[in-house]
């Protein structure tokens, strides 16, 4: 039995966006054609692993055909892009893509009051039979650019920009409680710590920015 929502599990809202279905012959895909989000609430053990929730996500939107695959704890050759929101917190738009992140994501939304997350799954195409194609080009490519005459680099004014929201970021919620092993924290309603990691803090100077 759970020890979060009366002994239920972690509350999961999850929406899947599937790809748009495929044009008939001798018709036009519209322009912007999306396919529509379909949403489902669902409660998960906090003990439960990333692929268990992949394949809990599959079968609850009958796609229970498309490739997940963990390659030293990454998906790889997956079509899901996925990311997660944890409610009143700064935690949003966050890459969900390996036990990791997984981890990361249960024990941050454990610590809040209500234990509830929301994840959202893109489907997107893959091709795995490029990868060796992509390597053997990016493999060229670096090797050209080592023959070329060595030029400086400047930073990109939005990446200079989203560093110093970080660091801003990083004095501004840095914790002061001496009991609470972490350095940077989100202090919850409840008074629950939530550690803000520099993706956590990436994301959340990213969302500024735009």
């Amino acid at each position: 039995q759970s020890l979060y929502n009366d002994g239920k599990g972690i509350q999961f809202s999850v929406q899947f966006t599937p790809l748009p279905p495929p044009v008939k012959a001798g018709e036009k895909r519209h322009k912007n054609a999306n396919a529509k989000p379909i949403n489902t609430l669902m409660y998960i053990h906090e003990e439960n692993s990333f692929m268990n929730f992949i394949a809990l996500c599959l079968t609850k939107f009958k796609c229970t055909e498309l490739p997940a695959a963990l390659h030293r704890g990454r998906l790889v050759n997956t079509p899901l892009d996925m990311k997660y929101t944890i409610p009143r917190t700064p935690l949003h738009d966050i890459e969900l893509q390996s036990n990791e992140d997984f981890a990361e994501m249960i024990e941050q939304v454990i610590n809040t009051a209500k234990a509830v997350v929301k994840v959202f799954i893109e489907e997107i195409k893959v091709d795995p039979d490029n990868d060796d194609e992509d390597d053997e080009e990016a493999t060229i490519a670096a090797s050209a650019a080592t023959k070329k005459k060595k030029v400086v680099c400047e930073t990109p004014p939005e990446e200079l920009e989203q560093a110093e929201l970080i660091d801003q970021l990083s004095l501004l919620y840095k914790c002061e409680d001496r009991s609470c092993k972490f350095n940077i924290c989100w202090v919850a309603e409840a008074g629950q710590h939530l550690h803000l990691t520099h993706q956590h803090l990436r994301a959340w100077a990213t969302a500024i920015q735009d």
